[in-house]
């Protein structure tokens, strides 16, 4: 492997799958996320890797996740409030990778209150750590799993 080669996943994608970017494809995509690298690509919808051994292990692990939430659905057991989320992010969020999400609307929620994220079929129970007010109209929620 060359160093213009990477390996990527697009977990907002229907079907899953390890594309390999490289050439003019890997050129194109770095102009327009205006990168030099192709790690700097990476974020909380699109994941990238070097090797595509480590790209494998990731798919792996995501699929698991996300077969096991497909099977058994993830069920809202109390009266709590909800925050609808991706489900994709509710996969990394079992995964710690993407503990927080952004709203342009405050809540009347409090730190260590217990809430539900959700994509209208699963819930997953998350307690609130802290609320960031990024801008005047952008407000940040961090979570961990409850």
């Amino acid at each position: 492997m060359d160093d213009k080669t990477c390996y990527c996943i697009e977990l907002n994608k229907t079907k899953l799958e390890i594309s390999i970017l490289e050439g003019h494809a890997l050129g194109t995509y770095l102009e327009a996320g205006k990168v030099k690298n192709c790690l700097e690509l990476n974020n909380n919808d699109f994941k990238v890797f070097l090797k595509y051994e480590e790209a494998e292990d990731y798919f792996k692990k995501f699929k698991k996740i996300l077969d096991s939430i497909k099977e058994k659905n993830l069920v809202k057991k109390e009266n709590l409030p909800c925050m609808a989320i991706k489900r994709h992010y509710i996969v990394q969020a079992i995964l710690n990778e993407k503990m927080n999400t952004k709203r342009t609307y405050l809540k009347a929620w409090n730190i260590g209150q217990e809430i539900y994220i959700e994509d209208q079929k699963n819930f997953l129970k998350v307690r609130i750590n802290n609320i960031i007010q990024v801008n005047k109209s952008l407000y940040q929620y961090d979570f961990e799993l409850a």
